[in-house]
């Protein structure tokens, strides 16, 4: 199995304190699947939406930590056209797990 996904989108960001930035990231989403091997082959291109949001804190002048949640979803159901897969739940909307980002700026 391949999975291509690219994630682009706005960032809104509001400034609290110097130190700590509110943030909402609004991502449009693609994905392309490719499932090949001795079950049959199968490629599907999905679209999604989403949102995260999180809290950008400056630890120091050139290094910020963002803690973040946030939901994607997908604009149709992934289909497998008869391909024999385990049983799947196949949501279309699900939560972003928790995620922390380490930035550095030149």
């Amino acid at each position: 199995m391949h999975i291509l996904s690219l994630s682009i989108g706005p960032r809104f960001t509001f400034r609290i304190a110097s130190e700590m930035n509110p943030l909402l990231d609004i991502l449009f989403g693609y994905n392309q699947i490719n499932i090949k091997g001795g079950i049959g082959e199968h490629s599907e291109t999905l679209y999604s939406l989403g949102a995260r949001f999180g809290v950008e804190f400056f630890l120091a002048k050139k290094f910020s930590i963002t803690p973040a949640m946030g939901f994607i979803y997908m604009l149709k159901d992934f289909d497998t056209n008869g391909l024999y897969l385990p049983p799947q739940d196949n949501r279309r909307a699900e939560m972003i797990p928790f995620s922390v980002e380490l930035q550095f700026y030149i």
